[in-house]
């Protein structure tokens, strides 16, 4: 096993040579930390047909949510997402505080590969305007050096939904494993 200096001057050379972190640190299999912060941009879709509207509570209401973004993880570098999910309401009126549930999400890496999984949660309003969605995230699968990944963590969300589309900051904080 590869002690701690040893590890982190690998890594910190590799960064330094542009190769992810993961090529270095997971060539046995080994599970690590999943750590991701990225905007998000949301388009909500709350009309009476939209596909979502199946999941709605007794009086109450769904959207279908459509999110894309860009960001920055400790594990795989920079990053693209797209994900959709819905989000809904005991409100006939479509009013917080929702629960949302995605379909799926794909995170794509800066050299093509993906890492796609599911995530849900609950948000409650901060101030008008503003809303604070906590969760849990599922990763369920990969391509190239991600395929069989599996893990999951905790998701974090502040979302500006006072226009559409609505704007947010995400934080992901897990773990990440994948096998040999």
């Amino acid at each position: 096993m590869a002690s701690r200096p040893f590890l982190a001057s690998t890594l910190c050379a590799g960064l330094l040579a542009g190769t992810p972190p993961l090529a270095l640190a997971d060539s046995a299999g080994t599970t690590l930390p999943f750590k991701a912060s990225a905007s998000v941009t949301e388009w909500l879709d709350p009309s009476p047909t939209n596909a979502c509207a199946g999941e709605a509570p007794a009086y109450g209401s769904a959207a279908l949510g459509s999110s894309s973004g860009n960001g920055l993880s400790s594990v795989i570098g920079s990053f693209s997402f797209t994900a959709q999910d819905c989000v809904t309401s005991t409100s006939p009126y479509f009013l917080p505080p929702y629960a949302f549930k995605s379909r799926e999400f794909v995170i794509t890496t800066a050299s093509g590969e993906q890492i796609q999984g599911r995530y849900e949660g609950t948000s409650t309003p901060l101030v008008p305007g503003q809303l604070g969605l906590n969760g849990s995230f599922t990763i369920t699968g990969g391509t190239g050096r991600f395929a069989y990944a599996s893990g999951g963590g905790t998701l974090e969300l502040i979302e500006d939904i006072s226009a559409m589309p609505a704007k947010g900051f995400l934080q992901l904080n897990g773990r990440i494993s994948r096998p040999r």
